[in-house]
Parts: structure tokens; sequence; C-alpha cells
């Protein structure tokens, strides 16, 4: 995949992200600037990467994001029918590539339930991606 090297910056202190994220060479170091643009050590970020995908309504998918993930699944019964995870973007070393993953209640990934965000669906179609949070404001909707 052929895509932008973006990233964006969580600030815990402040508890915001620094999105469009400028860098410069400070007297202690790299730094950034915040939205009031005041200086920001880089080493204070939580750095997410974009994955180059976008959701349905054309934003960006970075690392830690929570998605209405959607697929089309096969049944012999039913035919063709939906189903809705919330799933939390994350990398994987192991596959070297951006993955869509659920998690259980004790918080232990789900083996049967990692997808490639770039995976096609039962009928080849693209899964349907919708943002709907990140982990660091709203972790509570991964507990669903």
């Amino acid at each position: 995949m052929n895509r932008p090297i973006i990233f964006r910056g969580w600030l815990e202190r402040t508890k915001e992200f620094i999105e469009e994220i400028e860098l410069g060479d400070g007297d202690d170091g790299y730094i950034c600037h915040d939205k009031n643009g005041e200086h920001v050590y880089v080493g204070d970020l939580i750095w997410q990467q974009f994955t180059g995908l976008y959701d349905k309504n054309g934003h960006g998918i970075y690392e830690s994001d929570i998605l209405n993930w959607e697929s089309n699944s096969m049944s012999h019964r039913l035919g063709e029918c939906k189903r809705n995870r919330i799933v939390e973007v994350m990398w994987d070393k192991k596959s070297a590539a951006f993955v869509a993953v659920k998690k259980l209640s004790n918080n232990i990934l789900s083996p049967v339930t990692v997808w490639r965000m770039d995976a096609n669906d039962f009928n080849g179609k693209p899964f349907i991606k919708e943002v709907i949070g990140n982990v660091f404001e709203n972790k509570e909707l991964l507990q669903a």
C-alpha cells in the first residue's frame, strides 16, 4: 500500500490530540505545538500512525481509533447477513499490517477476531468502517 506517513499525538496531561504536527528543533530536543501554539516536546506524546485508510465518512483512520466494523457474512440458512463489531485499530508486528481487533472482556485479544484493515468480506467487498472514537477519549466503547 502506497500511503502518506502521517502521525498524530495524544498529549495526556491536557487530554488533547495534536493533529497537524510540525516538528522543530528545540534546545532540549524536538518540539511541536499544541492548539494554543504552546511548545510540546515530542517525547510527551503518545504517537499514532495514519493507516492510509478512510472510513465511510471520509475520516482518516489512525492507530488507537475505535471503529464500527460492518461486514457481510454468509449463512446457509439466512443467506447474506450484516454483522457489526466494535474494534480497535492496532499495528500487528507479526503480519506487518494495521489490524482491527476485537478484545474479550478480560482485555485479551480474541485470536479469531483480528482482521487486516485492508481485508474484504466473504463476498469480496471491502468492510465498511466508521470511526466512532479512540482509546484515549472513548475507552468505554470497547466494553460493548
